[in-house]
């Protein structure tokens, strides 16, 4: 069972998992570690439309990264735009080669299907 609520600045319930009503259409996990600055990965995802969907990415282990490097926690995979039922996911900006900006971890992705 999955649940949300989203509480304004006075604590007053604005949007609640009773508000409305979706389907995880899509679930795995990216495993994204060590330095490759060039990988690009594409999912066909069935029953995908931009329009009624919503595809999110979470952080579940963060790869070796030197905090040096930037903030201490490697970015999110970058995506492209989504078309049709295809999204594809870079480790990072397309002629990047920072180590400050790449995507360095296992990732978990899921794409819901609002109804």
């Amino acid at each position: 069972m999955f649940g949300l609520k989203v509480y304004d600045e006075t604590g007053t319930v604005i949007l609640n998992s009773a508000d409305f009503t979706y389907e995880v259409i899509f679930n795995t996990t990216l495993d994204w570690t060590g330095v490759n600055f060039d990988a690009e990965s594409s999912y066909t995802v069935d029953g995908f439309d931009p329009a009624a969907c919503v595809f999110c990415i979470f952080l579940e282990t963060p790869g070796a990264y030197d905090p040096e490097d930037g903030d201490g926690v490697p970015p999110l995979p970058y995506i492209y735009p989504v078309t049709s039922n295809v999204i594809t996911l870079r480790r990072s900006t397309p002629g990047n080669t920072s180590t400050k900006s790449y995507a360095n971890g296992v990732y978990r992705l899921i794409a819901f299907r609002m109804l």
